[in-house]
């Protein structure tokens, strides 16, 4: 329980310093609802991936305790394009966000296959089309 709470103090100092500083989202983010897995030092943890965009995405799962050493995460993230296997990438978490039920987290891709690239910008610019004319664009229902 010690370690959860040195976790939130560190967690509050990052989002403060979000907050406080200019927006530096390199892409549009579109909103999504999908599973997804993400590798933390060989553990799978499954999460929902709440938005997405071509240079990162942030996701929840339920709070649990957990210690993290690295800040690197292996992430599979299907996504409805006929290809029938997941969007493969390595990402760096640039912050945590922590409440009562979830733990957040934001990432930066670090690196995706030219192929898996082209598969990400292709569906985002779909879906945000459909995204900016109301509809939720969530990854499952894109599939019908």
């Amino acid at each position: 329980m010690h370690r959860r709470f040195l976790v939130l103090s560190l967690t509050r100092t990052y989002i403060a310093h979000m907050s406080i500083s200019s927006e530096r989202r390199r892409a549009p983010r579109v909103p999504v609802s999908v599973s997804l897995a993400q590798r933390v030092e060989g553990q799978t943890h499954r999460c929902v991936a709440i938005n997405l965009s071509n240079t990162g995405l942030y996701m929840e799962r339920p709070i649990e305790s957990f210690v993290r050493h690295s800040a690197d995460v292996q992430l599979e993230i299907p996504i409805p394009d006929g290809h029938g296997e997941p969007v493969l990438a390595n990402a760096e978490i640039i912050y945590d966000c922590f409440d009562a039920l979830s733990h957040g987290t934001a990432v930066r891709f670090k690196s995706l296959s030219a192929r898996d690239q082209a598969r990400l910008a292709n569906w985002l610019e779909t879906n945000a089309d459909v995204d900016a004319g109301g509809a939720a664009g969530a990854l499952g229902s894109a599939a019908a």
